[in-house]
């Protein structure tokens, strides 16, 4: 066996015992607690959210190649345009990498599931359609759905979104990548996206020709004017684009995949780098650990409150779930407590 192979061997068995202490350590906390398990997470009206998502086995199939990518950018804006309208929610900032998006927004009426499900949903099928192929889309890990906490997290998320296809190596400047992708639209603007022919129904009226999305300013830095905000987003993804590329020199030598090769690039490829396995999804963020610490004391509350509400309902009580439940006051009708 070659010395290559013999290295790729030794990371696979190290990264497969990393996985299994992390399995084992995720598995004592869960035992650790004093409630059943909870999977629900509360949906509380006015949550800044950046929600990522990838591909199965992290595929490329949303890649902007030469073939398909400008129609695959379009669909994608025009079902985000279709999910929001329907949803309430704002969007802040969108961009959708070859495997993955990442996307921030305030959901002011507590209506997230009514986002998520319908875009990706439909994100899975029209790509399916237009690529040939009909097997799962997204990874089944789900949805990382992170709440932001506070101006700098939201602020330092827009960032990272932005600034995700340099981080990767593939082109030198955010506004170079050629995907979906809402950099450089300031607040209040709308850019028109319209109905793909090879998908959507033209005789349903609830699918318009064509869908305006527009970028919301989120709630943050109140003391800076729509230009400040904006300018301030601008200056720290084009300082983090340079701080990249200097970290991308010392490991990579510099190497820059290049819009060329990314066109060419093939639908179907996987990343050769290997994901870890069986790491715990953050739910919540603040750049302030005590704000974190809070958050995560209220979550376990919820969950506590939760559990004890379903294990009632379970012995044929009528009890009141905590505020922020979602998916059983929607479809199960069940009474849920009144907001703060």
């Amino acid at each position: 066996m070659s010395d290559y192979y013999e290295r790729r061997l030794a990371d696979a068995k190290a990264r497969a015992k990393a996985a299994a202490r992390r399995r084992k350590a995720n598995r004592a906390k869960g035992e650790a607690k004093d409630y059943e398990r909870v999977r629900a997470r509360p949906i509380v009206p006015g949550t800044r959210y950046m929600v990522t998502r990838r591909t199965h086995e992290r595929r490329m199939f949303l890649t902007p190649d030469d073939k398909d990518g400008e129609e695959i950018a379009n669909f994608v804006g025009f079902t985000m345009g279709l999910a929001l309208r329907n949803s309430g929610l704002l969007m802040h900032a969108s961009l959708a990498m070859s495997n993955h998006h990442h996307s921030n927004f305030t959901d002011p009426l507590g209506k997230l599931p009514d986002f998520k499900n319908p875009f990706h949903s439909f994100v899975a099928r029209g790509v399916n359609s237009k690529r040939g192929r009909s097997d799962s889309f997204w990874s089944d890990d789900g949805c990382c759905d992170l709440e932001q906490l506070d101006d700098e997290q939201t602020l330092g998320d827009i960032v990272y979104t932005y600034t995700n296809p340099v981080q990767a190596g593939l082109v030198k400047w955010p506004e170079q990548w050629t995907g979906f992708s809402t950099y450089g639209w300031r607040f209040g603007e709308t850019k028109r996206f319209y109905r793909p022919t090879w998908f959507y129904d033209p005789n349903n009226k609830d699918v318009p020709a064509y869908i305006e999305l527009k970028l919301v300013r989120p709630d943050i830095f109140r003391h800076l004017d729509d230009d400040e905000l904006f300018e301030l987003i601008m200056r720290r993804v084009r300082e983090r684009s340079i701080e990249l590329r200097e970290e991308n020199s010392r490991k990579n030598k510099g190497r820059i995949r290049g819009l060329a090769k990314i066109g060419r690039q093939r639908w179907n490829e996987a990343p050769k780098t290997d994901a870890e396995l069986f790491k715990v999804t953050p739910t919540v963020a603040s750049r302030s650990k005590w704000t974190l610490i809070a958050a995560l004391q209220r979550k376990v509350d919820w969950e506590r409150e939760y559990a004890r509400s379903r294990a009632e309902r379970i012995g044929g009580g009528d009890p009141e779930y905590p505020f922020g439940t979602y998916w059983m006051r929607r479809f199960a009708g069940v009474r849920v407590a009144a907001g703060p």
